[in-house]
């Protein structure tokens, strides 16, 4: 039960105080136990506690087997079950019931026979099933199953059953017609119960603002963030609290800070957002399905955004930055028109000068470069990486004095690199075990694991293999590949950026509800799986492969627009953290592009590098300028 949160020091030990809870555990007449709460208000953390610590310690001699109940047939009565807790279907459970009756297996399946218990330790060999979210079923599944459930019941075998369920006055009504008084229910809406239930919400909220360097105000700002009222919702609306105090980073609050959210709250506003996350239920409608599935609510995010928004608001935080480009110097062509490029320039930055590759056109299909060493000074004259040649836009990246290329082969899909030292001498291309369609992106990932910083690499696979992969350069070698599983479709590269830790990957989808829109997804410092992709904005779309860049605390998106629209868009992630915000897009003047722009920070500039787009023109362009 790893998914649901453990519970906080000193909680959920009432329940086992409970007489409804003591009678089910020790009379053998009385052993159906029916705990029933409303969505989020606890009831799967004492499930957890009970499954985990309560049960094992009262009996240690029972095998305690949790499940959760799965109706697959319909997407609102799915339950997101723990890790490590099977999720069984009702007609399972009917047939492990029937079985029980029979007095045939036990619950791990083996045959059984009863006769030969411990009537002198009635601990001995029992069995204690603990079958979360009974309201995930139809109402007729449900009158077979409490039918099975009573004849198991029925029996003289040292078997329990701890079910728990919401409120559904269907579900009660059956209880009571089936069990009569011979079943125990723990009921949210007990009044005895709802305040043990709120304690332990008061409890863990304090220990929440502990753990975050907050050492006063505690009854104030549970008051003031309406974590004292015992309604519904409440452990969610604890979790939404906590989630934004931790994007703001509470941990560095100072007192003053934690006084402000205790004092300057609106309290209407806050009183919406709550009632936001309030479970409801579909009228009309057969059953007992829920509108919200399981765990998970339909508004949490926009609850969220908006305690963002005030949260900020008292303490004074910039809600949502305002930037824009301004050109330092317009454009110019590289090199004296000497440089000619098919599809546009990579960039990096090593040992302080700014390195431009790309590949050739007009039946040039070599790999060539060029470099500055200063803004104010002059492109050095372009020249080819030895053997190197290619029918897609190289990469490059840099880490320490070593600067890397890769790029997809002239003849086949296999990915090809090579390494310069600091120097104008490029390594033997080289073949990697990699392999694409479109062509790889590059990046310097600052801190890995180990300490060290290290290239990673990413690329869509090969013809008829959309997912991305990824690998990482060291210096001395490549590591093993490793696929992403993203929900991806695209037949551009990817673009890649690290910021903060935090991993951004790009590309031009080519999905029917999604087509030449921006996607990104992104990877957070400690997480092995990428974040569900979203668009930058939906009317942002592009003919070709968008371009990622960090400037300093900030991750911007280029792009080139979309049908005859040359121009070269530029858009930045929110400078707050989040993540899945890109402000408004603006539109540079004086660049026109047909292929993706190469964006980077050099000497605390944006430089842009850009093919021309008007009139056939394959030169390279570049300026620089600031984003304020």
């Amino acid at each position: 039960m790893r998914k649901i949160p453990l519970p906080s020091a000193g909680t959920c030990e009432w329940i086992c105080n409970c007489p409804e809870f003591l009678r089910w555990l020790k009379e053998p007449n009385s052993r159906l136990l029916l705990l029933s709460a409303e969505p989020w208000s606890g009831k799967s953390v004492i499930t957890r506690y009970l499954v985990e610590t309560a049960l094992p310690e009262r009996c240690p001699d029972a095998t305690i087997w949790p499940s959760c109940i799965a109706c697959c047939e319909d997407a609102h009565c799915r339950k997101t079950r723990p890790a490590d807790t099977p999720a069984v279907t009702v007609e399972q459970l009917i047939a492990k019931l029937h079985a029980l009756a029979a007095d045939s297996v036990d619950s791990t399946g083996k045959e059984i026979d009863s006769t030969n218990a411990d009537t002198d330790n009635p601990k001995a060999g029992e069995i204690i099933y603990v079958l979360d979210g009974l309201d995930e079923c139809r109402l007729d599944q449900l009158h077979v199953f409490t039918d099975k459930l009573k004849q198991s019941l029925s029996e003289p075998r040292n078997v329990r059953f701890l079910v728990t369920s919401r409120p559904h006055p269907s579900i009660l009504n059956i209880f009571k017609q089936k069990f009569g008084s011979t079943y125990n229910h723990l009921s949210w809406y007990d009044k005895a119960v709802r305040i043990e239930m709120q304690a332990d919400i008061v409890k863990a909220a304090n220990l929440l603002f502990k753990n975050h360097n907050c050492t006063g105000y505690h009854e104030e700002l549970r008051n003031a963030l309406y974590l004292v009222e015992r309604d519904q919702s409440s452990y969610l609306w604890t979790q939404v609290i906590f989630d934004v105090l931790k994007e703001l980073s509470c941990d560095n609050f100072q007192m003053k800070q934690w006084k402000q959210l205790s004092s300057g709250l609106p309290k209407e506003s806050l009183a919406i957002c709550k009632k936001l996350l309030e479970p409801a239920s579909i009228k009309g409608q057969q059953g007992l399905r829920p509108r919200f599935n399981s765990h998970g609510h339909p508004l949490y995010s926009t609850a969220k955004k908006l305690l963002l928004f005030h949260f900020k608001s008292v303490l004074g935080i910039q809600t949502r930055p305002r930037w824009k480009f301004e050109w330092n110097q317009q454009q110019r062509n590289l090199f004296a028109e000497k440089a000619y490029s098919a599809d546009g320039p990579s960039l990096a930055v090593v040992c302080d000068k700014l390195y431009a590759v790309w590949r050739g056109h007009a039946g040039n299909n070599g790999i060539w470069w060029s470099r500055i060493e200063s803004l104010q000074g002059e492109w050095t004259e372009p020249k080819q990486i030895p053997s190197a040649t290619t029918m897609n836009r190289p990469a490059i990246a840099a880490t320490g004095e070593t600067l890397v290329a890769l790029w997809k082969s002239l003849d086949r899909e296999s990915l090809y690199y090579s390494v310069l030292k600091c120097g104008d001498k490029w390594g033997e291309p080289r073949r990697t075990e990699f392999g694409s369609k479109v062509g790889p992106a590059l990046a310097l990932r600052e801190t890995e694991s180990d300490g060290n910083c290290k290239i990673w690499a990413a690329w869509r696979g090969i013809e008829g293999d959309e997912h991305f992969w990824r690998a990482s350069f060291d210096g001395d070698g490549w590591s093993g590949q490793h696929p992403e599983y993203i929900d991806v479709s695209t037949e551009s590269r990817p673009a890649l950026v690290f910021c903060h830790g935090r991993g951004y990957l790009a590309w031009t989808s080519t999905a029917v509800d999604t087509a030449q829109q921006i996607r990104i997804s992104f990877l957070e410092a400690e997480a092995d799986v990428w974040e569900p992709p979203f668009s930058i904005e939906r009317h942002c779309r592009s003919n070709t492969a968008p371009c990622l860049a960090r400037f300093k605390d900030i991750v911007l998106a280029a792009w080139t627009g979309k049908g005859n629209d040359t121009g070269i868009w530029l858009s930045s992630c929110d400078r707050l953290g989040d993540a899945s915000h890109f402000d408004r897009p603006q539109r540079l003047e004086y660049a026109a592009t047909d292929c993706t722009p190469a964006v980077i920070e050099y000497n605390d500039k944006l430089v842009l590098v850009w093919k021309g787009g008007l009139n056939g023109d394959c030169g390279l362009w570049w300026g620089y300028g600031v984003v304020k």
